[in-house]
């Protein structure tokens, strides 16, 4: 088949689809192989995505385009150096880069598919295009139907996450940072936090983290667990539930704190929420129990989280705003906290991530005042 033949079928097939909105048939043996270990995944895809001036192979959730590269034309690298390049696979090699650049800009994610890649079966086929399988309510009941299991507990919450994660079916982000806090006559210390964020299934993330002290009020700061249930998901739209447990361990002193918000995001770059949460503070012995639900002191405050990711590239990312509240903190109402966060990818997968967050509690001759700082960095992983 020559160049225009192909072309004009190309043309077609992509000129239909806009019209219709229906994906097409593979055109070739490997696009049609990842396809099919994609829908044995569950993995729901479109075939032949217009964006711009140039048609991407597949595009699937989470804005995830691939492209299935044959060795010879596109000049895999594991095969061909730079400089032993025919015509052809110069201009495929730069064409290939500009739809790289063309699509980061725009927000979406790119991977390779080599045809010389192994995609034996269909775990590692997700694995290899940055997605998991679809995994459904039929599969949750089938798990619980063991006997035992119909009872909620916090254990069996977490080894259906275990299991769901050890099979391939949940997806984890786990993250360590160190920081520093200061808040003006009050305390300066040291931080060490570990996070993680998990999607045991499509309409549920878990999020949990506990973060330790160092040089001030040392050993357990704080600690967290959040459930959320999304209830849309192209909007990320979803209703969390969250506790957090803060203690001061020199001064015998704590806080649990109940939180309930629908966030939304990122959409156009904004996220958003909006909630309430119960504070109830806990002295002297029991300072330390995240158990203590009741007290004279206890109060509600409404939260609200407003950011922007000005900054979207392939290899970094920018985003600021105001947060009243995040994984281990809910600020009081008289405050109005800014922050600004970002990262930078290492390789797929690795992320260097870092955060400035402070509190103004004053405004006065063109002064404002601050009530804390808090600066951390570290890594974050995807499984």
């Amino acid at each position: 088949m020559d160049r225009a033949t192909g072309w004009s079928r190309h043309k077609r097939t992509v000129v239909a689809q806009r019209a219709t909105g229906v994906a097409g048939r593979s055109h070739n043996q490997l696009e049609a192989r990842l396809a099919k270990l994609l829908e044995a995944a569950g993995v729901e895809y479109r075939w032949q995505f217009p964006l711009g001036p140039y048609v991407y192979d597949f595009l699937l959730p989470g804005r995830l385009l691939v492209e299935v590269h044959g060795t010879y034309w596109h000049a895999d690298p594991r095969c061909y150096d730079g400089k032993s390049l025919t015509p052809d696979q110069r201009r495929n090699r730069l064409h290939d880069i500009d739809k790289k650049f063309f699509a980061a800009d725009r927000g979406y994610r790119l991977k390779v598919v080599w045809e010389a890649g192994p995609c034996p079966a269909r775990d590692h086929a997700c694995r290899l295009v940055g997605c998991r399988p679809a995994i459904g309510l039929s599969r949750i009941l089938w798990f619980c139907r063991f006997p035992g299991f119909h009872s909620v507990s916090l254990t069996r919450l977490t080894a259906l996450i275990v299991l769901f994660a050890a099979t391939g079916y949940a997806t984890v982000f786990p993250s360590v940072l160190l920081g520093y806090r200061g808040e003006t006559g009050v305390e300066s210390k040291m931080l060490a936090a570990a996070q993680a964020d998990i999607e045991p299934v499509p309409f549920l993330k878990v999020d949990a983290g506990l973060s330790f002290n160092l040089f001030q009020n040392n050993g357990l700061g704080a600690a967290e667990l959040g459930v959320g249930a999304v209830l849309l998901r192209r909007a990320g739209l979803t209703l969390r539930l969250a506790g957090q447990h803060q203690q001061w361990n020199d001064w015998q002193a704590g806080e649990n704190r109940l939180l309930v918000a629908l966030e939304a995001g990122p959409l156009f770059g904004f996220d958003a929420g909006a909630g309430l949460v119960r504070r109830v503070p806990v002295f002297g012995d029991r300072y330390s129990s995240p158990f203590v639900w009741s007290g004279g002191a206890a109060e509600w405050n409404y939260l609200y989280r407003l950011r922007w990711k000005f900054i979207d590239k392939a290899k970094w990312w920018l985003r600021a705003g105001l947060s009243s509240y995040d994984r281990f903190t809910a600020h009081n109402p008289q405050q109005f906290p800014l922050e600004a966060d970002g990262a930078y990818r290492l390789k797929d997968g690795l992320e260097l991530v870092g955060l400035v967050s402070t509190a103004i509690v004053g405004y006065s001759g063109g002064l404002a005042s601050f009530h804390e700082i808090e600066v951390s960095a570290g890594v974050r992983h995807e499984f």
